[in-house]
């Protein structure tokens, strides 16, 4: 009896130490994704630890960038979905050099300009983001959003 009984403390505390996902353990780390059609670039940036997430969208046209988007967040491992659910208190928007420039913009011009950007992008911006991990390896991390599969290689 008492074998039976050890084997079965066993063989919850095996399960049990599986349930940690081994998911969360390869987010850790930072994912980059060039998303050509949107000339955009798209970065994760995992802290597992605290469980919080860094996106930055680099924006560019014909190969100029031209602004960072950067949300900060959490998020979750649930199967295999991966859950952000971003603080868009913590969303801002910094304007390349290159923009600045061109623009002609300057000290109290910037900050309107950043707004109007956030405000484009609120929509963009849902408070929570649902990926489907198609998979994930070392190297490669590939999400499912809405119907777009998007590629990451771990920087």
């Amino acid at each position: 009896m008492k074998k039976i009984l050890y084997s079965l403390i066993a063989l919850i505390t095996v399960i049990g130490l599986s349930g940690c996902s081994n998911i969360d353990k390869e987010l850790n780390g930072t994912w980059e994704a060039s998303l050509p059609s949107q000339g955009a670039t798209l970065t994760y940036t995992f802290d597992t630890e605290n469980h919080s997430v860094n996106v930055d969208v680099k924006v560019a046209m014909e190969d100029v960038e031209l602004a960072t988007i950067k949300v900060k967040g959490k998020y979750s491992v649930s199967s295999d979905e991966l859950i952000i659910d971003i603080d868009n208190e913590e969303t801002d928007v910094e304007l390349s050099d290159a923009l600045i420039e061109a623009s002609g913009l300057s000290g109290e011009e910037l900050e309107p300009t950043k707004q109007e950007m956030l405000a484009q992008m609120a929509p963009n911006l849902e408070n929570t983001i649902v990926n489907k991990i198609q998979s994930i390896s070392d190297t490669e991390l590939v999400l499912v959003e809405n119907g777009t599969t998007v590629k990451f290689t771990k920087k």
